[in-house]
Protein backbone atom coordinates (compact mmCIF):
# COMPACT_ATOMS: atom_id res chain seq x y z
CA UNK A 1 0.00 0.00 0.00
CA UNK A 2 0.85 3.53 -0.19
CA UNK A 3 -0.23 7.03 1.42
CA UNK A 4 0.28 10.64 -0.79
CA UNK A 5 -0.43 13.69 1.08
CA UNK A 6 -2.59 15.66 -1.49
CA UNK A 7 -1.25 18.86 -0.59
CA UNK A 8 2.14 17.79 -2.11
CA UNK A 9 0.22 17.10 -5.57
CA UNK A 10 -1.42 20.05 -5.37
CA UNK A 11 1.59 22.02 -5.92
CA UNK A 12 3.76 19.42 -8.29
CA UNK A 13 -0.20 19.27 -10.84
CA UNK A 14 0.15 22.28 -13.02
CA UNK A 15 4.18 21.02 -13.26
CA UNK A 16 4.31 19.42 -17.34
CA UNK A 17 6.99 17.72 -16.65
CA UNK A 18 5.78 16.30 -13.54
CA UNK A 19 2.80 15.08 -15.09
CA UNK A 20 4.08 13.72 -18.74
CA UNK A 21 7.15 11.70 -16.52
CA UNK A 22 4.56 9.90 -14.16
CA UNK A 23 1.19 9.06 -16.43
CA UNK A 24 0.43 8.18 -19.95
CA UNK A 25 -2.07 9.47 -22.13
CA UNK A 26 -5.02 7.47 -21.15
CA UNK A 27 -4.16 8.45 -17.35
CA UNK A 28 -3.85 12.10 -18.21
CA UNK A 29 -7.25 12.41 -20.06
CA UNK A 30 -9.15 10.57 -17.09
CA UNK A 31 -7.32 13.24 -15.17
CA UNK A 32 -8.28 15.80 -17.35
CA UNK A 33 -12.15 14.27 -17.00
CA UNK A 34 -11.75 14.73 -13.46
CA UNK A 35 -11.10 18.76 -14.03
CA UNK A 36 -7.40 18.42 -12.97
CA UNK A 37 -7.99 16.90 -9.42
CA UNK A 38 -5.52 16.56 -7.27
CA UNK A 39 -7.47 13.70 -5.64
CA UNK A 40 -7.49 11.47 -8.58
CA UNK A 41 -3.93 12.62 -9.36
CA UNK A 42 -3.07 11.51 -5.60
CA UNK A 43 -4.99 8.04 -6.28
CA UNK A 44 -2.77 7.27 -9.20
CA UNK A 45 0.16 8.16 -8.00
CA UNK A 46 -0.10 6.28 -5.02
CA UNK A 47 -1.37 3.53 -6.80
CA UNK A 48 1.74 3.09 -8.97
CA UNK A 49 3.80 3.26 -5.94
CA UNK A 50 1.71 0.50 -3.99
CA UNK A 51 2.43 -1.77 -7.53
CA UNK A 52 6.00 -1.06 -7.39
CA UNK A 53 6.10 -1.84 -3.54
CA UNK A 54 3.81 -5.33 -4.24
CA UNK A 55 6.29 -6.42 -6.76
CA UNK A 56 9.26 -6.02 -4.42
CA UNK A 57 11.20 -3.18 -6.21
CA UNK A 58 9.73 0.22 -5.44
CA UNK A 59 10.05 3.24 -7.80
CA UNK A 60 13.41 3.12 -9.47
CA UNK A 61 13.79 -0.47 -10.61
CA UNK A 62 10.88 0.18 -12.10
CA UNK A 63 9.60 2.71 -13.99
CA UNK A 64 6.70 4.91 -13.83
CA UNK A 65 5.52 4.40 -17.30
CA UNK A 66 5.68 0.57 -16.90
CA UNK A 67 3.19 0.67 -14.54
CA UNK A 68 -0.68 1.87 -16.12
CA UNK A 69 -3.93 2.62 -14.36
CA UNK A 70 -6.77 1.60 -16.12
CA UNK A 71 -10.74 1.18 -15.39
CA UNK A 72 -12.62 -1.83 -16.08
CA UNK A 73 -16.17 -1.67 -17.39
CA UNK A 74 -17.72 -1.02 -13.95
CA UNK A 75 -15.32 2.25 -13.42
CA UNK A 76 -13.05 0.25 -10.83
CA UNK A 77 -9.33 0.97 -11.30
CA UNK A 78 -6.50 -2.14 -11.94
CA UNK A 79 -3.35 -1.84 -12.68
CA UNK A 80 -1.05 -3.35 -15.24
CA UNK A 81 2.75 -3.82 -14.54
CA UNK A 82 4.58 -4.20 -17.76
CA UNK A 83 7.57 -7.17 -17.53
CA UNK A 84 11.14 -7.44 -18.89
CA UNK A 85 10.27 -10.65 -20.91
CA UNK A 86 7.11 -8.26 -22.38
CA UNK A 87 4.60 -9.96 -20.47
CA UNK A 88 1.87 -8.22 -18.22
CA UNK A 89 0.93 -8.55 -14.59
CA UNK A 90 -2.39 -7.53 -13.27
CA UNK A 91 -3.22 -5.75 -10.01
CA UNK A 92 -6.47 -5.26 -8.08
CA UNK A 93 -6.52 -1.89 -6.54
CA UNK A 94 -8.69 0.00 -3.81
CA UNK A 95 -8.18 3.89 -3.75
CA UNK A 96 -9.39 5.95 -0.97
CA UNK A 97 -9.21 9.37 -0.47
CA UNK A 98 -9.61 11.37 2.75
CA UNK A 99 -9.34 15.08 3.58
CA UNK A 100 -5.58 15.05 3.70
CA UNK A 101 -4.56 12.51 1.73
CA UNK A 102 -4.83 9.38 -0.81
CA UNK A 103 -4.08 5.94 -0.23
CA UNK A 104 -3.73 2.99 -2.82
CA UNK A 105 -3.79 -0.76 -1.95
CA UNK A 106 -2.51 -3.02 -4.64
CA UNK A 107 -3.31 -6.75 -4.81
CA UNK A 108 -1.16 -8.73 -7.72
CA UNK A 109 -3.87 -10.68 -9.38
CA UNK A 110 -1.65 -14.02 -10.26
CA UNK A 111 -5.01 -15.18 -12.65
CA UNK A 112 -4.68 -12.46 -14.93
CA UNK A 113 -1.07 -12.50 -15.79
CA UNK A 114 -0.77 -12.05 -19.46
CA UNK A 115 2.05 -13.29 -21.72
CA UNK A 116 2.29 -11.87 -24.89
CA UNK A 117 3.90 -14.96 -26.47
CA UNK A 118 2.14 -17.24 -29.25
CA UNK A 119 2.23 -21.21 -28.16
CA UNK A 120 3.56 -22.83 -31.10
CA UNK A 121 0.06 -24.78 -31.43
CA UNK A 122 -3.03 -24.30 -29.42
CA UNK A 123 -4.87 -27.34 -27.44
CA UNK A 124 -7.71 -28.92 -29.15
CA UNK A 125 -11.26 -28.84 -27.87
CA UNK A 126 -12.70 -31.66 -25.90
CA UNK A 127 -15.08 -34.38 -27.18
CA UNK A 128 -18.38 -33.24 -25.49
CA UNK A 129 -19.26 -36.91 -25.15
CA UNK A 130 -16.29 -38.06 -24.06
CA UNK A 131 -14.82 -40.72 -20.81
CA UNK A 132 -11.40 -40.70 -19.33
CA UNK A 133 -10.37 -43.30 -21.99
CA UNK A 134 -10.16 -40.66 -24.46
CA UNK A 135 -7.44 -39.05 -23.26
CA UNK A 136 -4.45 -40.90 -22.80
CA UNK A 137 -3.71 -43.97 -20.12
CA UNK A 138 0.01 -42.87 -19.39
CA UNK A 139 2.54 -44.75 -16.92
CA UNK A 140 5.31 -43.65 -15.38
CA UNK A 141 8.32 -45.58 -14.53
CA UNK A 142 10.47 -44.95 -12.01
CA UNK A 143 11.36 -44.26 -8.09
CA UNK A 144 13.44 -45.30 -5.72
CA UNK A 145 13.69 -45.36 -2.13
CA UNK A 146 14.42 -41.73 -1.36
CA UNK A 147 13.42 -40.31 -4.64
CA UNK A 148 9.46 -41.13 -4.36
CA UNK A 149 9.02 -37.13 -5.30
CA UNK A 150 10.22 -37.20 -8.74
CA UNK A 151 7.63 -40.07 -9.56
CA UNK A 152 4.75 -37.58 -7.60
CA UNK A 153 5.82 -34.61 -9.39
CA UNK A 154 5.95 -36.47 -13.25
CA UNK A 155 2.85 -38.35 -12.44
CA UNK A 156 0.61 -34.84 -11.05
CA UNK A 157 1.97 -33.22 -13.76
CA UNK A 158 0.48 -35.26 -16.45
CA UNK A 159 -3.02 -35.63 -14.54
CA UNK A 160 -3.42 -31.87 -14.44
CA UNK A 161 -1.78 -32.14 -17.87
CA UNK A 162 -5.59 -33.77 -18.92
CA UNK A 163 -4.64 -37.25 -18.98
CA UNK A 164 -7.46 -39.29 -18.45
CA UNK A 165 -5.34 -42.35 -16.35
CA UNK A 166 -2.27 -41.74 -14.92
CA UNK A 167 -0.16 -44.99 -13.39
CA UNK A 168 3.03 -44.76 -11.41
CA UNK A 169 5.12 -47.80 -11.59
CA UNK A 170 7.21 -48.20 -8.82
CA UNK A 171 9.27 -50.43 -6.34
CA UNK A 172 7.48 -51.18 -3.51
CA UNK A 173 9.83 -49.72 -0.96
CA UNK A 174 8.19 -46.34 -1.88
CA UNK A 175 4.36 -47.66 -2.83
CA UNK A 176 2.71 -46.75 0.54
CA UNK A 177 4.84 -43.70 0.27
CA UNK A 178 2.60 -42.65 -2.76
CA UNK A 179 -0.49 -44.22 -1.82
CA UNK A 180 -0.95 -41.92 0.77
CA UNK A 181 0.15 -38.64 -1.19
CA UNK A 182 -2.12 -39.45 -4.27
CA UNK A 183 -5.91 -39.74 -4.67
CA UNK A 184 -6.58 -39.60 -8.29
CA UNK A 185 -3.26 -41.93 -9.26
CA UNK A 186 -3.14 -45.42 -9.64
CA UNK A 187 0.19 -46.93 -7.85
CA UNK A 188 1.31 -50.01 -9.75
CA UNK A 189 4.03 -51.74 -7.17
CA UNK A 190 6.62 -54.22 -8.54
CA UNK A 191 6.92 -56.90 -6.06
CA UNK A 192 10.73 -56.85 -5.42
CA UNK A 193 12.69 -57.01 -2.16
CA UNK A 194 14.84 -53.85 -3.41
CA UNK A 195 14.85 -50.15 -3.24
CA UNK A 196 14.84 -49.72 -6.96
CA UNK A 197 13.42 -51.45 -10.19
CA UNK A 198 16.18 -53.42 -11.84
CA UNK A 199 15.89 -55.82 -15.09
CA UNK A 200 14.48 -58.59 -12.88
CA UNK A 201 11.35 -56.63 -12.70
CA UNK A 202 11.77 -56.45 -16.42
CA UNK A 203 8.78 -58.76 -17.55
CA UNK A 204 6.53 -57.67 -14.34
CA UNK A 205 6.91 -54.02 -15.13
CA UNK A 206 5.98 -54.82 -19.62
CA UNK A 207 2.72 -56.92 -18.29
CA UNK A 208 1.59 -53.57 -15.70
CA UNK A 209 2.11 -51.06 -18.91
CA UNK A 210 0.58 -53.11 -21.61
CA UNK A 211 -2.93 -51.02 -21.67
CA UNK A 212 -0.84 -47.34 -21.82
CA UNK A 213 -1.04 -45.55 -24.54
CA UNK A 214 2.17 -43.19 -23.45
CA UNK A 215 4.88 -44.04 -21.17
CA UNK A 216 8.05 -42.19 -19.35
CA UNK A 217 10.67 -44.09 -18.03
CA UNK A 218 13.40 -42.45 -15.66
CA UNK A 219 11.92 -40.02 -13.13
CA UNK A 220 13.93 -41.23 -9.67
CA UNK A 221 15.22 -44.43 -10.96
CA UNK A 222 18.78 -44.20 -9.98
CA UNK A 223 21.78 -45.12 -12.34
CA UNK A 224 23.53 -49.28 -12.26
CA UNK A 225 24.07 -51.64 -14.78
CA UNK A 226 20.98 -53.36 -13.66
CA UNK A 227 18.65 -50.57 -14.26
CA UNK A 228 21.19 -49.50 -17.82
CA UNK A 229 19.56 -53.07 -18.82
CA UNK A 230 16.21 -52.57 -17.38
CA UNK A 231 15.83 -49.31 -19.82
CA UNK A 232 17.70 -50.87 -22.30
CA UNK A 233 15.16 -53.85 -22.49
CA UNK A 234 12.18 -51.92 -22.05
CA UNK A 235 13.05 -49.17 -24.89
CA UNK A 236 13.56 -52.60 -27.32
CA UNK A 237 10.45 -54.02 -26.59
CA UNK A 238 7.75 -50.72 -26.44
CA UNK A 239 6.16 -50.11 -29.17
CA UNK A 240 4.09 -46.75 -27.48
CA UNK A 241 5.66 -43.19 -27.54
CA UNK A 242 8.38 -43.12 -24.87
CA UNK A 243 9.29 -39.67 -23.24
CA UNK A 244 12.93 -40.92 -21.44
CA UNK A 245 14.64 -38.67 -18.61
CA UNK A 246 16.77 -38.15 -16.03
CA UNK A 247 18.37 -41.63 -15.09
CA UNK A 248 16.66 -43.35 -17.72
CA UNK A 249 19.08 -40.65 -20.36
CA UNK A 250 22.08 -41.53 -18.01
CA UNK A 251 20.96 -45.30 -18.41
CA UNK A 252 21.50 -45.19 -22.46
CA UNK A 253 24.55 -42.43 -22.04
CA UNK A 254 26.93 -45.74 -23.31
CA UNK A 255 24.88 -47.29 -25.39
CA UNK A 256 22.31 -44.51 -27.75
CA UNK A 257 22.40 -46.39 -30.40
CA UNK A 258 19.48 -48.27 -28.71
CA UNK A 259 17.28 -45.22 -29.95
CA UNK A 260 18.17 -45.83 -33.64
CA UNK A 261 14.49 -46.73 -35.52
CA UNK A 262 12.43 -45.88 -32.36
CA UNK A 263 10.75 -43.00 -34.11
CA UNK A 264 7.97 -42.41 -30.63
CA UNK A 265 10.74 -41.29 -28.43
CA UNK A 266 11.26 -38.09 -27.09
CA UNK A 267 14.46 -37.45 -24.71
CA UNK A 268 14.73 -34.10 -22.40
CA UNK A 269 18.15 -34.03 -21.43
CA UNK A 270 19.80 -31.06 -20.07
CA UNK A 271 23.30 -30.06 -20.79
CA UNK A 272 24.82 -32.57 -18.36
CA UNK A 273 22.74 -35.39 -19.83
CA UNK A 274 23.66 -34.45 -23.41
CA UNK A 275 26.90 -34.27 -22.89
CA UNK A 276 27.34 -37.66 -21.95
CA UNK A 277 24.82 -38.70 -24.74
CA UNK A 278 26.90 -37.25 -27.58
CA UNK A 279 30.00 -37.61 -25.90
CA UNK A 280 31.24 -33.54 -26.77
CA UNK A 281 31.98 -31.10 -23.83
CA UNK A 282 29.48 -28.70 -22.08
CA UNK A 283 31.25 -25.91 -23.97
CA UNK A 284 30.31 -27.06 -26.96
CA UNK A 285 26.58 -27.81 -26.69
CA UNK A 286 26.31 -24.74 -24.84
CA UNK A 287 27.85 -22.60 -28.01
CA UNK A 288 26.06 -24.88 -30.61
CA UNK A 289 22.92 -25.57 -28.65
CA UNK A 290 20.78 -26.35 -32.10
CA UNK A 291 23.21 -28.20 -33.64
CA UNK A 292 23.73 -30.62 -31.03
CA UNK A 293 20.27 -31.17 -30.88
CA UNK A 294 19.60 -31.29 -34.45
CA UNK A 295 22.06 -33.65 -34.52
CA UNK A 296 21.30 -36.25 -32.15
CA UNK A 297 17.77 -36.20 -33.61
CA UNK A 298 18.39 -37.02 -37.15
CA UNK A 299 21.24 -39.51 -36.43
CA UNK A 300 19.04 -41.54 -33.66
CA UNK A 301 15.60 -40.43 -35.26
CA UNK A 302 14.18 -39.06 -32.19
CA UNK A 303 12.68 -35.91 -30.71
CA UNK A 304 15.41 -34.09 -28.42
CA UNK A 305 14.15 -31.14 -26.06
CA UNK A 306 17.09 -29.85 -24.59
CA UNK A 307 16.86 -28.09 -21.84
CA UNK A 308 18.31 -24.76 -20.98
CA UNK A 309 17.32 -20.74 -21.21
CA UNK A 310 15.81 -20.91 -24.49
CA UNK A 311 15.29 -24.41 -24.48
CA UNK A 312 15.71 -26.50 -27.87
CA UNK A 313 12.88 -28.78 -29.35
CA UNK A 314 13.65 -30.50 -32.97
CA UNK A 315 12.19 -33.57 -34.80
CA UNK A 316 13.58 -36.62 -36.13
CA UNK A 317 13.43 -34.20 -39.09
CA UNK A 318 15.51 -31.66 -38.16
CA UNK A 319 13.14 -29.32 -37.81
CA UNK A 320 13.51 -26.53 -34.52
CA UNK A 321 11.37 -25.18 -32.19
CA UNK A 322 13.07 -22.44 -29.79
CA UNK A 323 11.10 -21.61 -26.60
CA UNK A 324 10.42 -18.12 -25.19
CA UNK A 325 9.20 -18.94 -22.04
CA UNK A 326 10.87 -19.40 -18.56
CA UNK A 327 12.82 -18.22 -15.97
CA UNK A 328 16.01 -18.97 -13.90
CA UNK A 329 13.76 -20.03 -11.33
CA UNK A 330 13.00 -23.12 -12.48
CA UNK A 331 16.12 -24.26 -12.16
CA UNK A 332 15.31 -25.97 -8.97
CA UNK A 333 14.92 -29.38 -7.95
CA UNK A 334 12.06 -31.26 -10.01
CA UNK A 335 11.73 -28.96 -12.30
CA UNK A 336 12.45 -31.39 -15.11
CA UNK A 337 9.92 -34.17 -13.70
CA UNK A 338 7.14 -31.82 -13.97
CA UNK A 339 8.32 -31.17 -17.54
CA UNK A 340 8.50 -35.27 -18.10
CA UNK A 341 4.73 -35.22 -16.75
CA UNK A 342 3.50 -32.57 -19.53
CA UNK A 343 4.98 -34.02 -22.47
CA UNK A 344 4.12 -37.74 -21.86
CA UNK A 345 0.16 -36.14 -21.16
CA UNK A 346 0.27 -34.42 -24.47
CA UNK A 347 1.58 -37.41 -26.43
CA UNK A 348 -0.52 -39.95 -24.57
CA UNK A 349 -3.84 -37.45 -26.01
CA UNK A 350 -2.49 -38.20 -29.70
CA UNK A 351 -0.58 -34.86 -30.23
CA UNK A 352 2.87 -36.21 -32.64
CA UNK A 353 5.72 -36.11 -30.60
CA UNK A 354 7.26 -33.34 -32.21
CA UNK A 355 4.17 -30.99 -31.63
CA UNK A 356 3.89 -32.52 -27.48
CA UNK A 357 7.62 -31.46 -26.86
CA UNK A 358 7.13 -27.89 -27.91
CA UNK A 359 3.99 -27.18 -26.81
CA UNK A 360 4.80 -29.15 -23.39
CA UNK A 361 8.17 -26.55 -23.02
CA UNK A 362 5.89 -23.36 -23.79
CA UNK A 363 3.71 -24.31 -21.08
CA UNK A 364 6.07 -25.47 -18.60
CA UNK A 365 8.15 -22.25 -19.27
CA UNK A 366 4.37 -20.19 -18.52
CA UNK A 367 3.67 -22.09 -15.79
CA UNK A 368 6.91 -20.96 -14.40
CA UNK A 369 6.68 -17.55 -15.44
CA UNK A 370 3.46 -17.53 -13.13
CA UNK A 371 4.80 -18.94 -10.40
CA UNK A 372 8.04 -16.87 -10.16
CA UNK A 373 5.61 -13.28 -10.49
CA UNK A 374 4.04 -15.07 -6.94
CA UNK A 375 6.79 -16.54 -5.22
CA UNK A 376 10.10 -14.77 -7.15
CA UNK A 377 12.64 -16.36 -8.87
CA UNK A 378 14.58 -17.74 -5.69
CA UNK A 379 11.91 -19.51 -3.57
CA UNK A 380 9.63 -20.91 -6.27
CA UNK A 381 9.98 -25.11 -6.47
CA UNK A 382 8.48 -27.29 -8.82
CA UNK A 383 5.52 -27.88 -6.78
CA UNK A 384 4.82 -23.94 -8.00
CA UNK A 385 4.87 -24.92 -11.01
CA UNK A 386 2.48 -27.55 -11.00
CA UNK A 387 0.07 -25.19 -9.16
CA UNK A 388 -0.09 -22.93 -11.91
CA UNK A 389 0.08 -25.51 -14.83
CA UNK A 390 -3.73 -25.26 -15.26
CA UNK A 391 -3.48 -21.76 -15.69
CA UNK A 392 -0.82 -21.57 -18.46
CA UNK A 393 -2.91 -24.39 -20.38
CA UNK A 394 -6.66 -22.27 -20.49
CA UNK A 395 -3.76 -19.74 -22.04
CA UNK A 396 -2.98 -22.35 -24.80
CA UNK A 397 -7.05 -22.98 -25.68
CA UNK A 398 -7.91 -20.73 -28.77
Amino acid sequence: MDLVKISRIEKLKNNKKFISKIFDDYEKKYIEMKKNSSETIAGFFASKEAISKARGTGIGKTAWKDIKIRHDSNGAPYGILNLSDNSEAYFSLSITHEREYASAVALLDNDKYICHKEPPIYLKDRIKESHKGNYGRISIIGGSYGMSGSVYLTSTAALKMGSGLVYSIVPQSIADILSIKFDEIIVKSVNNNKSFLDNSDYMEIIDKIKESDAIGIGPGLGWDESRELLTQNLLETIEKPIVLDADGLNCISKKPEILKNKDKIILTPHVGEMERLIKKSKEYIIENPEKAAVDFSKKYKVTTVLKKSNTVVTSLDGEVYINKTGNPGMATAGSGDVLTGIIVSLVGQGYSSFDSARLGVFIHGLAGDMASHKYSEYSMTAKDILEFLPEAVKYCKK
